[in-house]
């Protein structure tokens, strides 16, 4: 992550929703720092993906964001991989499945706007 403010070129309309992607290669070691540069940036997309998370389920609580609902796959098995959605309060969660692939981990959430 930059110290750059990757959002100042984005043309947002209300009716937008906004997902990021970061692949945070460990929650443990770079959360604070993704928090940190979401927060200094002022911006709070609709949607926050992490892939890469490589924790366990056991520790999913430990890495909430204050007003998004957090849905999870974890790779209990083996060190790396794992994903977690964050969806925004304002919108509505309508299905979130978790998807069984051998080679990747994968999250469906159907969402919609209120």
């Amino acid at each position: 992550m930059s110290n750059n403010n990757w959002v100042s070129n984005l043309n947002i309309n209300k009716d937008d929703i906004v997902i990021i992607h970061q692949n945070i290669r460990s929650v443990r070691k770079n959360f604070d720092v993704f928090l940190l540069e979401l927060n200094s940036n002022s911006f709070y997309p609709d949607v926050i993906i992490l892939s890469e998370i490589w924790i366990n389920s056991n520790e999913s609580n430990l890495y909430n964001i204050p007003h998004y609902s957090q849905f999870i796959k974890c790779n209990n098995g083996y060190r790396s991989g794992g994903i977690v959605v964050y969806l925004h309060e304002s919108l509505e969660k309508i299905d979130c499945c978790l998807l069984n692939f051998q080679t990747a981990d994968i999250i469906k959430v159907a969402i919609k706007k209120n």
